[in-house]
C-alpha cells in the first residue's frame, strides 16, 4: 500500500498549500490564472509519480458526445451566474462565508475551479486504480474510498467553518457510491462532469431554499 501513502502525500500537499494560499489572499477569484496553472501542475506532476497506474478509463468516453454535455453544462452555468443579481442570497452569501468561493458567482471561479476539479478526478481515478491493484472487492474498494477521503478532508473542519467542512467531507465520502462507478464504466470525463454539477448544484441550494440558508448560518454562528 506505498503507492497509496504517496497518493496522499500529493493530494494532501496540493490541496494543502493551496488552502494557505486561500488564507493569504490568492485564491480563485483574486487570481484565476495562477490557480489554472497550479492544478494543471500538480496534474501533470500526479500523471507522472503515478505513471505505471494510470487507469485506462481516466481517457474512456473521452468524445463528441462527452464534450458536448461539457459545453453544455458550462453555458448553462455561465448563464445562471449572469443571472446572479436576481437571487435574493447572491450579495449576501459570499460576504457571510468568505471561503465558500462557488456563492460569489464570479466568471474567474468556473474558469479556476475547472483546473481544480481537473486534479482532483485525476487523483480520484488513480486511487481506485492502485485499489484494483490491490486486488480489492467492490464493497472494500467502497470501503476504503469512504476511509481515504475521510481522512484527507478532515481539515476542512479547520480550514472552513465546521457547517461547510462537514458538508464537503460528508459528500466527498458518499461520493464512493458514484464515483468508482462512473469512472470504471463510462469514463473519467463524466464523473468531472457530475463533481462540477455538485459544486453548481450547492450553489443553488443556498440561493434557493431558505431552510439551508437558515441551517448554514445557525452552524456557523458566532
Amino acid at each position: 500500500m506505498e503507492p497509496l501513502v504517496l497518493w496522499i502525500a500529493v493530494f494532501g500537499a496540493v490541496m494543502g498549500i493551496w488552502q494557505l494560499c486561500i488564507l493569504r489572499g490568492v485564491n480563485y477569484i483574486s487570481r484565476p490564472f495562477l490557480c489554472a496553472g497550479y492544478f494543471l501542475a500538480g496534474s501533470v506532476i500526479a500523471l507522472f509519480l503515478f505513471r505505471n497506474s494510470v487507469p485506462v478509463f481516466l481517457t474512456r468516453g473521452i468524445g463528441g458526445y462527452s464534450f458536448g454535455l461539457l459545453a453544455l453544462f458550462f453555458i448553462v452555468a455561465a448563464a445562471l451566474y449572469a443571472a446572479a443579481p436576481l437571487f435574493p442570497q447572491h450579495k449576501t452569501g459570499f460576504k457571510r462565508f468568505p471561503l465558500e468561493f462557488n456563492l460569489s458567482m464570479e466568471p474567474q471561479y468556473l474558469f479556476s475551479k475547472s483546473f481544480d476539479i481537473l486534479f482532483q478526478q485525476i487523483m480520484i481515478s488513480i486511487m481506485i486504480s492502485l485499489l484494483l491493484e490491490a486486488g480489492l472487492s467492490p464493497f472494500r474498494l467502497i470501503v476504503a474510498y469512504i476511509f481515504v477521503f475521510g481522512i484527507i478532508h478532515l481539515p476542512l473542519l479547520w480550514a472552513e467553518n465546521y457547517f461547510w467542512g462537514s458538508y464537503y467531507a460528508t459528500l466527498a465520502m458518499l461520493s464512493a457510491l458514484v464515483f468508482p462507478l462512473i469512472m470504471v464504466n463510462y469514463g473519467a470525463i463524466y464523473s468531472y462532469l457530475i463533481h462540477w454539477i455538485f459544486y453548481l448544484a450547492t450553489t443553488f441550494l443556498y440561493l434557493w431554499s431558505p431552510a439551508f440558508v437558515r441551517f448554514a448560518q445557525a452552524q456557523t454562528r458566532d
